[in-house]
């Protein structure tokens, strides 16, 4: 069940999902919210903020990439997706937040969570050419994006009893202001003083399988 909710004038909305296992028997379920930005929030110099506690690339070219991870190149032509994993700080509420900013920080786009609801994030990077889907995505899931057996045999894949439900709560906000953009980046500096991120240099084999 999913129900959407905005205000006239806003420029947030807020989504809450419900799964409901309608079955006499346990159920599993995985959920991602795909959310993919482009210009005019997308461009050479856009930089995601996040409060991260743990980040791990997943491939080759992502490891490639990783001391520059959360910043965007501009437009390039055959661009090899880089995926980067993430598990991030909450508050006391496991309330968190990520912002794509653009290069001079005057827009934004922001996503909140709970992460007893959407422990995991990812950072889909695909900055090709305009022509074939210059985009990155900003991802909260309840897992990683690999195969569900693996997932499963991990231990991210929610289990749903008879009867049961899981709930999701995802707000999207447009920031459009030099100050709406610097107070969300404020909120994130706070939960990131919680401790620095831990980077892993390589693929680690509890996140990523063998590609």
């Amino acid at each position: 069940k999913t129900t959407i909710r905005t205000h006239v004038g806003e420029t947030r909305l807020t989504i809450h999902d419900e799964i409901i296992n309608l079955s006499d028997s346990s159920a599993t379920a995985q959920m991602l919210y795909h959310v993919n930005l482009g210009p005019p929030f997308l461009e050479s110099g856009s930089q995601l903020v996040a409060p991260v506690e743990q980040v791990v690339p997943r491939s080759e070219d992502a490891v490639a990439g990783l001391d520059t991870w959360t910043n965007i190149a501009g437009k390039k032509a055959g661009f090899r997706e880089e995926v980067y994993f993430a598990k991030l700080h909450g508050d006391e509420q496991d309330h968190s937040e990520v912002l794509m900013k653009n290069r001079d920080a005057t827009l934004g786009v922001g996503l909140r969570f709970n992460l007893g609801q959407l422990p995991y994030f990812t950072l889909w990077k695909n900055t090709t050419a305009e022509a074939d889907g210059y985009t990155t995505g900003m991802e909260p899931a309840t897992n990683f994006p690999n195969q569900r057996s693996f997932e499963t045999e991990h231990n991210r894949v929610i289990t749903i009893p008879p009867g049961g439900n899981h709930k999701m709560d995802l707000t999207l906000e447009i920031h459009t202001t030099p100050d709406a953009v610097a107070q969300r980046e404020a909120a994130i500096a706070k939960l990131q003083a919680i401790a620095p991120a831990k980077v892993m240099r390589q693929p680690i084999p509890q996140w990523c399988p063998p590609l």
